[in-house]
Formats: C-alpha cells, structure tokens, sequence
C-alpha cells in the first residue's frame, strides 16, 4: 500500500499485522498492531534512516501511556532501548472506507541493524530476539536448533553464533562454582542486573521473567 507520515509519502509500502495479545484483543476491530518495511519493494525509502516501522496499538495499555513511559525509563536507566512517538492512524481500504481514523498509537523504533549501528556506535553486533520458556538451555551443537528460538533480528556470523552456544552450555551443566566464576566471561553482569531491575519495578510478566519473550540479546562484536 501507500503510507504517508508527516510530509514524507511512500509508495509500495510492505505492510503486516504483528503482536499476539495486542491483536488477539482487537480482530473484530480495524484498530491492529502494524509494521510497515518501506523498503522491502522499492529501495532506498527510509524515514530518518530507518526502512521498518512499528505502531503499537495500545489495546492493552488503556492508559495510553504505559509503553512509552517504559521505554523512556530504560533509557533514562542506561538500558539499550528504542525510542518512540505518539501517531494517529488513518487507514483507507480501497472500496469500503478513506481515511478512517484509527485512533492513537505508539511509534516505536524496531530494534535491528540500524537500531544496534545508532546504539553501539559500530557494526557487526549481533541482536537477538528470543522466544522460549528454556532461556540458554543447551540444545546441542547445531546452531539450527537455537535459530528459530532466539530469531536473529541482524545477520550472525559463526563465532557469534558459538557464543550464545558456549553460554547455553555454561547455564545448562555448570555446577554452582563454575556457573559463578565463569558467568562474567559471557555476561556484563552490571547491565544486566540494570535491564532485571528496570523489569521487575515495572513489573512487566511479557518478558524474560514469565513467558520468555520481547526483550532482546545482544553480542558486542
């Protein structure tokens, strides 16, 4: 479809539903959870450097402002996170309906290679976004058997993809001594222990502390 945002028009735009409760909650309503890739069919079409976009439909914040608020505290709190903006949706199908207001969604900044460019000042960081209720459980030597589990959002290359299969081994079969004096080799602890904190004080359960899911790995190269 076409997509215009501000002043800036784009044509042939790939446009998909995303989400999962978001979405569930709203298939009776034209008000989905939306990304849009503006240069999947035609090239070159980026807004501000940036070719995939996101607009969270708020369904499950009635506040409206959850979300943006979570992201900006993890900024605040020196956590790798993306930044978002407040936008009105306007859709037009073809023969049915033109420009139907939406509503309010939140803009957010999709985490991939750009992303972690801007973020890390340097290329080659490998950025995962995990979905498993076995975080780092080893699954053997095969990277195939970690790939669609940790769903690499940046292209990886054999050595990073060794590393996240070292870690997994570490957490499965070290015993309590080993696990302590080598976890540090694998993980910066004090970011970590920023991103668990920023977690559980906003007590989100959509994470790595329930479902195993929408929060993101990344590899330093």
């Amino acid at each position: 479809g076409d997509a215009g945002i501000g002043d800036a028009a784009f044509t042939n735009v790939a446009a998909r539903f995303k989400g999962n409760g978001t979405m569930l909650g709203v298939l009776r309503s034209h008000k989905r959870p939306f990304k849009l890739d503006l240069n999947k069919h035609v090239e070159s079409q980026h807004l501000a450097g940036r070719s995939t976009l996101n607009f969270h439909n708020l369904s499950a914040d009635f506040s409206c402002l959850s979300d943006a608020l979570a992201y900006e505290f993890f900024r605040d709190a020196g956590v790798p996170a993306s930044r978002t903006a407040f936008a009105r949706l306007l859709l037009t199908i073809e023969g049915r309906f033109a420009r139907r207001l939406l509503g309010l969604y939140v803009f957010v900044e999709n985490p991939d290679a750009e992303w972690a460019r801007e973020q890390f000042g340097v290329d080659g960081v490998a950025l995962f976004k995990p979905v498993t209720y076995d975080f780092l459980k080893d699954l053997g030597e095969d990277w195939k058997a970690y790939e669609g589990i940790y769903d690499p959002k940046t292209k990886t290359e054999p050595q990073q993809q060794r590393r996240l299969i070292e870690l997994a081994k570490l957490v499965t079969g070290a015993n309590d001594a080993d696990f302590a004096a080598r976890v540090g080799e694998f993980i910066d602890l004090d970011e970590f222990a920023l991103f668990l904190a920023g977690t559980v004080i906003l007590a989100n359960y959509d994470s790595i502390l329930d479902n195993g899911q929408n929060f993101l790995l990344y590899l330093d190269p």
